[in-house]
């Protein structure tokens, strides 16, 4: 696995620690697929993606809240 990738993983795992998201709803969230964290540990995901998700996390206000458009 790459250090990116891996970094990318541990970033978003601890965002889901600390807000208590569920992976499905985070990737429901950022691009309106269920999946997407699952995809993202295996390695299956585009830059693109990575890129929303980690705008989303940096955007991201308060616990149960998603950011505002």
């Amino acid at each position: 696995m790459l250090d990116v990738h891996k970094s990318v993983v541990e970033i978003v795992d601890k965002f889901l620690v600390d807000t208590g998201m569920s992976p499905s709803r985070l990737g429901r969230d950022v691009a309106a697929d269920g999946h997407l964290v699952r995809e993202l540990r295996a390695g299956r995901i585009t830059l693109n993606r990575i890129q929303a998700v980690m705008r989303f996390i940096t955007d991201y206000d308060q616990p149960g809240q998603a950011p505002a458009d």
